[in-house]
């Protein structure tokens, strides 16, 4: 079953591997960065970024499915379903039993006003979500590794038209390395991974519950260094249907508070 009001899917594939595609940085320096971090003592400052609190409006947020079928290259689904980030709550899901599809979230916090440079000390990010009232379930994430596509309109709810999609992440010059933004060390960095709730599962009650879960810092320390290709995040576990509170909701309906969270923590001079 979809959710009601305009619902849209997750998909899912986990990266793993040891390398990363889109990542110039030279083996061992993340290893060193969080080990600077780790041994990190001195004075720091928070940063938060939520659409639509205190004037942040640099989220992007797409949805991008097999919801219908996908076609061949050259038809009209060649790039599945694609849905923007409107006015409803998303869902995430492999092999959805109603309807046998699945669908990815894409999440990128842009704008940060940090400079290139800025000490990146720690991160989180917090979601919104629900699953389908059945136990064992989570959300898988995993960081982007190439750029897509974020500007498609909200009037896109399940268009075929869109440059991002389950094919292509910008036009069909831009194929993702596997269908889904799936390949790992090509569309996703390899060997680096996040799970939400850090432990456990999610609750099994219908409404919304915020987990939080903690970032890679090398990771965010590229995202302000000129590399920012934000999150995959999809369900746990295939055969599920998981819901999430979407970046741009109506206040009218969700409250804005439930909307995705980026917090960097930065080294500040003494």
């Amino acid at each position: 079953m979809r959710f009601s009001y305009l619902v849209i899917v997750l998909a899912a594939g986990c990266g793993g591997g040891g390398g990363s595609a889109g990542d110039d940085t030279p083996a061992g320096v993340d290893a060193a960065v969080d080990a600077a971090v780790d041994a990190y003592a001195g004075p720091s400052a928070v940063r938060t970024y939520q659409q639509g609190v205190s004037g942040y409006s640099g989220t992007k947020s797409i949805g991008i499915s097999t919801y219908g079928g996908l076609g061949s290259p050259g038809q009209y689904n060649a790039n599945g379903l694609t849905f923007a980030d409107g006015l409803n709550d998303w869902c995430t899901g492999t092999d959805i039993p109603s309807g046998n599809y699945s669908e990815v979230w894409l999440l990128r916090f842009e704008n940060l006003g940090l400079a290139p440079g800025t000490r990146v000390v720690g991160a989180t990010l917090s979601i919104h979500g629900y699953g389908n009232g059945s136990g064992g379930q989570f959300y898988a994430g995993s960081y982007l590794a190439m750029p897509w596509y974020g500007d498609t309109p909200i009037t896109c709810a399940g268009c075929s038209d869109s440059p991002i999609g389950w094919r292509y992440r910008n036009g069909s010059g831009a194929a993702w390395g596997a269908l889904g933004a799936g390949a790992a060390g090509a569309d996703t960095i390899a060997g680096k991974a996040f799970r939400m709730p850090e432990t456990g599962f999610l609750s099994t009650s219908s409404a919304p519950n915020e987990y939080t879960t903690a970032l890679d810092p090398a990771v965010v320390q590229g995202w302000i260094d000129n590399q920012n290709y934000g999150v995959r995040i999809v369900a746990g576990a295939t055969n599920v249907h998981m819901g999430y509170v979407q970046a741009q909701r109506d206040p009218a309906g969700r409250p804005i508070a439930m909307r995705p969270k980026l917090t960097i923590t930065i080294a500040t001079p003494p």
